[in-house]
């Protein structure tokens, strides 16, 4: 049985003008928050990696800010959005680490660790989930202009 390939990005489909609109216009709200997500979330994967670099070689600096990037991180991902599509990327991860050992106990304590790993590195690197939060709503933006622009193409020739 042959599995089918899930993907990244959904194409959005409109049954009528109206639905379109209403689209159109809460793209716009949400791509002015995802841009702003966006570049905080950019800010907070700069200071994940440098605190990273400062932790190595002096510890109280680093962690100073790792912890502002976690914070950082979070509220990119609040104000960005993206949180679900790093969990369900966490979730499969998990997924790889329950079959690594197939033996009962152990696999599940791998599945555990795994997930909760994906998920701190994800708070360091929120500007990859943000950004592909953002170019969904992109997408569904160009996808509602491409049904309106249709829509009043034929309306034009009847």
């Amino acid at each position: 049985m042959k599995k089918e390939k899930e993907k990244l990005f959904e194409e959005k489909q409109f049954d009528n003008v109206q639905c379109a609109q209403d689209e159109l216009i809460e793209c716009e709200k949400k791509r002015a928050k995802c841009k702003k997500g966006l570049t905080i979330a950019i800010i907070a994967t700069i200071l994940s990696l440098v605190g990273y670099i400062v932790e190595q070689s002096n510890g109280g600096a680093g962690t100073t800010l790792l912890v502002i990037a976690f914070v950082l991180a979070l509220i990119s991902y609040i104000v960005g959005g993206g949180i679900l599509v790093a969990l369900s990327t966490a979730w499969k991860i998990c997924k790889v680490g329950w079959f690594i050992v197939p033996i009962f106990p152990w696999d599940l304590f791998t599945g555990l660790v795994a997930f909760v790993v994906a998920v701190i590195g994800f708070f360091f690197v929120p500007v990859l989930f943000v950004w592909i939060n953002y170019h969904q709503v992109c997408k569904d933006y160009d996808a509602a202009e491409k049904y309106l622009r249709y829509y009043k193409s034929t309306e034009e020739t009847a």
